[in-house]
């Protein structure tokens, strides 16, 4: 019963605590804590006792429900207790005790993994009431543009809702329209690169605060696999390398590696192909540009050593980049040297 309110309210499931054992070996009395997070945080918490820990875990089951209704913090549709046969949380009986349950982490991994979808993130924070008389911790799960909440008393637990909470919102979309969602979305590479203006703006900020930052909306697809293996067969028509053939065309053309329009070029290949690119200072020296590989390239400048101004040092780190592809390029056989 208690466990189909917590659904219906969409609350985590409810914890339960073995508090302890009275009584002597022959006449055992059980006691059971019994915990439920609701929406506003509050923790609902009461104790219930039987001769057996699954009537201890019933018993307090119930009087948690009990508590719930009496505070009037159920939604309004009709009173479970008032007209149900057994009065304690019936998906108890149904539970194996003796089987050790998955964990929905993992499971949620190995869900994303199997429909190619990128691996969720979490951001888990410690929360609290207005008078700090009650705490929780609200973990927050995200798979491309679908979150959820999941709340507890621990930062693991707390976790462990959020990823049970989209294994079953995943459940309920069809992977058809998923995959209609996502084609709706910005590819993460055209977000983050955007446009120059964009771009110059995250110039100017300290590299903490714009790598490693995913945008609020957009999808986690595109090349961050590349390792440039079918180079060597750019040139062929059976080959899907599309930011490797883009990049032969550039580099064959000879660019002046110093100029801001030829580095643009170089970021709309990146951004067609879903490839990040930043570009940002460190302090008030240092200079860096990250291309989001599958190994992330990270190249860096710094005043005094690859120029006098920042602006010098700018140009300088962009040249190292494009050094960079035109080594691998040579190597690669994919272009000669002229």
């Amino acid at each position: 019963m208690l466990q189909e309110i917590c659904q219906r309210e969409e609350l985590n499931s409810p914890e339960y605590r073995e508090i302890q054992a009275e009584g002597g070996s022959h006449a055992p009395t059980f006691i059971t804590e019994c915990e439920v997070i609701l929406r506003n945080g509050t923790s609902v918490r009461e104790k219930g006792t039987g001769t057996a820990k699954k009537r201890a875990k019933h018993d307090s089951a119930m009087n948690v429900l009990k508590k719930i209704e009496s505070l009037g913090l159920l939604s309004k549709q009709k009173s479970p207790t008032k007209n149900a046969s057994n009065m304690y949380d019936q998906s108890l009986e149904t539970i194996d005790f003796g089987v050790i349950p998955t964990n929905p982490v993992v499971t949620l991994e190995q869900m994303l993994k199997s429909i190619k979808l990128c691996p969720p993130e979490y951001k888990t924070e410690e929360k609290s009431d207005k008078n700090n008389e009650s705490s929780w911790h609200e973990s927050k799960c995200r798979v491309e543009h679908l979150t959820t909440l999941g709340f507890a008393h621990s930062r693991k637990l707390a976790k462990k809702a959020a990823a049970e909470k989209m294994i079953k919102k995943l459940e309920e979309i069809p992977e058809s329209e998923l995959r209609e969602q996502l084609n709706k979305l910005s590819s993460m590479a055209a977000v983050m690169n955007g446009p120059i203006a964009n771009r110059a703006i995250n110039r100017n900020k300290d590299i903490l605060e714009v790598v490693g930052n995913r945008p609020d909306i957009c999808k986690l697809h595109g090349r961050l696999n590349e390792n440039f293996e079918d180079m060597p067969e750019v040139d062929a028509d059976s080959s899907t390398n599309t930011f490797a053939k883009k990049m032969t065309v550039l580099l064959k053309s000879k660019p002046d590696y110093g100029k801001e329009e030829e580095f643009e070029k170089f970021v709309k290949i990146c951004t067609d192909n879903a490839i990040p690119v930043r570009e940002t200072r460190a302090g008030e020296k240092n200079y860096f540009i990250v291309v989001h590989l599958k190994h992330p390239l990270t190249f860096h400048g710094r005043i005094g050593i690859d120029g006098e101004s920042l602006h010098d040092v700018r140009k300088a780190v962009r040249q190292k980049v494009f050094k960079y592809f035109l080594q691998v390029f040579y190597d690669k056989k994919v272009l000669s040297i002229s």
